[in-house]
C-alpha cells in the first residue's frame, strides 16, 4: 500500500502541476506534505523506533486526497485550457496600493502592547509563567494580536523588496518574538508558512530558496522553543539531546501513526460525519458560546493520549482528513466522506482561482486559509479552533483598511 500511494501522491502531484501551471496549488499544498511524512516515517522513521503507518491509514488519507483532486479538477473546469497557459505575473508592484506607513505604525503599536502584557507576566509568574502555552495571546491583548497577525507578511515582503528600510524587518522579527513567547507552536511556525506563501504567490522567483530557508526555520523555531522552555524552568541539564529530535519527530508524523487506531475507534473518532463536519462549523461561534456560557455546541471529540513510538513518545493528534472518517457509520459515513473532501476541494479551488486572476490585492488571505486549512492537516485538526478561522477573517478585513484603492466593501486576498 505505501508504494501504491507514493506512486499516486508523485502522479496527482505533477498532474496538478500541470494544471495550475505552479506547484502552489490547493491540491499539491494539501497532498504534498502527507507525502513527505508518510516516505520518510517510512524510509527513516522507523528504524529510529517510531510505529509505521498502517495500510488503512494510507487507505483513507490517500481516498480524501482522490476525493479533493476530483473537487480541484470540477473547480478548474472551465479555466483549465486558461490555467495550464497561464504566466502568473510579477505583482510586487501592488504594493503600492497600500499605506505601508500607517501598516506600520499600526503594527508596532500592537506589539508593543503585547510585549508590555509578556513583561507584567514575567513580573507577577515569572519566565516559566511566560512559558506556559498561550498565556500571552489570551484575552483582549491575544485577539488584538492576532488583528497585525496578516499585516507581517507585508511588512516582510516590503523589506524584501527595500532593504534599505529596515524597520519595517525590526517591526516583522518584533512580532515574531511576541509570538514565539506564546509558546503555541503553530502561532510561529504559521506565520512563517503565510510568509512563504504571501511571497511565492506574489513574486514565482523566491519558490525554490524560500522552501530551504522555510524547512530550515521551522526545525529550529521548533528546537529552540523548547530550549527556552527548558532552561526558563531549570531542566535544560537533564534533558538529552534525542529528546528535541524524537518530540520533533512525534509532532510531525503522530497524527497520522494514530490513524488506524482512531478509526477503529479505540483511541477516539467514534462521532459520525455531520457531528464531525460541525465541530469545525462551530469552532468559529463555540468561541463567543463558549465566553457567554461556558460551554461548547459540538464540542471536539478528544482523543486519548497514545504510544506513538518504541522510544516513549505519545500523541492526543489526529490529522485532519483522517478526522473526518468515521468506520461507526458505515456505508453513510464513506460516502459522506468521500463528498466532504469532493466538496471541500471544490471549495479551495474557487477560492484559489478567484484570487490568482484578481489584479488589485496581494494574496494574504488565499495564503492564511491554505496555511491552516490545507498546509496543516497533516499536522492535525487547526479547523476545530477558532484562532485560525479568526485570523482568516482578519486577513480578509484589516489589510484592506490599508488599501488605497479599498471601496466599501472588502474583498478577499
Amino acid at each position: 500500500m505505501f508504494f501504491l500511494f507514493i506512486i499516486y501522491g508523485a502522479i496527482s502531484i505533477y498532474a496538478s502541476r500541470k494544471l495550475h501551471n505552479t506547484f502552489i496549488n490547493p491540491y499539491t499544498v494539501l497532498s504534498a506534505p502527507y507525502m513527505f511524512v508518510v516516505l520518510l516515517n517510512k524510509v527513516w522513521g522507523e528504524k529510529i523506533g517510531f510505529y509505521p503507518i498502517g495500510d488503512m491509514t494510507l487507505t483513507v488519507i490517500g481516498g480524501g486526497l482522490i476525493c479533493f483532486f476530483i473537487g480541484t479538477l470540477i473547480a478548474s473546469g472551465r479555466v483549465s485550457i486558461i490555467l495550464k497557459n497561464y504566466v502568473y505575473p510579477d505583482n510586487s508592484q501592488r504594493l503600492d496600493n497600500y499605506r505601508m506607513k500607517s501598516m506600520l505604525y499600526y503594527s508596532f503599536v500592537v506589539t508593543v502592547i503585547s510585549l508590555l502584557k509578556a513583561l507584567l507576566i514575567i513580573r507577577s509568574m515569572g519566565f516559566s509563567g511566560l512559558t506556559r502555552e498561550g498565556t500571552l495571546v489570551a484575552g483582549l491583548v491575544g485577539h488584538l494580536l492576532l488583528t497585525a497577525y496578516p499585516l507581517q507578511p507585508f511588512m516582510f515582503y516590503y523589506w524584501l523588496k527595500n532593504k534599505k528600510k529596515v524597520i519595517y524587518l525590526i517591526s516583522f522579527l518584533l512580532f515574531l518574538v511576541v509570538l514565539f513567547c506564546s509558546f503555541v507552536k503553530y502561532h510561529i511556525i504559521g506565520m512563517i508558512v503565510i510568509c512563504y506563501l504571501f511571497v511565492v504567490l506574489t513574486e514565482r522567483k523566491y519558490l525554490k530558496k524560500g522552501a530551504i530557508l522555510l524547512v530550515a526555520l521551522v526545525v529550529t523555531l521548533f528546537i529552540l522553543n523548547y530550549i527556552v522552555d527548558f532552561v526558563s524552568n531549570n531542566v535544560y541539564s537533564r534533558v538529552q539531546s534525542s529528546f528535541y529530535f524524537n518530540h520533533f519527530w512525534k509532532y510531525l508524523t503522530g497524527a497520522v501513526i494514530n490513524g488506524d487506531r482512531y478509526y477503529t475507534g479505540s483511541i477516539g473518532g467514534v462521532a459520525g460525519i455531520g457531528y464531525k463536519l460541525m465541530t469545525f462549523l462551530m469552532a468559529l461561534p463555540n468561541m463567543f458560546i463558549f465566553a457567554l456560557t461556558g460551554k461548547k455546541v459540538f464540542p471536539y471529540e478528544s482523543i486519548r493520549m497514545t504510544r506513538v513510538s518504541y522510544v516513549g513518545e505519545y500523541s492526543n493528534v489526529i490529522d485532519a482528513i483522517s478526522y473526518m472518517y468515521s468506520s461507526e457509520t458505515g456505508i453513510i459515513g464513506v460516502i459522506g466522506f468521500g463528498l466532504f473532501f469532493v466538496l471541500f476541494g471544490i471549495a479551495m479551488e474557487l477560492l484559489f482561482l478567484k484570487n490568482i486572476f484578481r489584479v488589485q490585492n496581494l494574496q494574504i488571505f488565499i495564503s492564511t486559509v491554505v496555511t491552516f486549512f490545507l498546509f496543516f492537516s497533516f499536522f492535525g485538526t487547526f479547523y476545530i479552533n477558532s484562532m485560525p478561522w479568526e485570523i482568516a477573517i482578519y486577513s480578509a478585513l484589516i489589510p484592506q483598511l490599508f488599501n488605497n484603492r479599498a471601496k466599501i466593501r472588502f474583498r478577499l486576498g
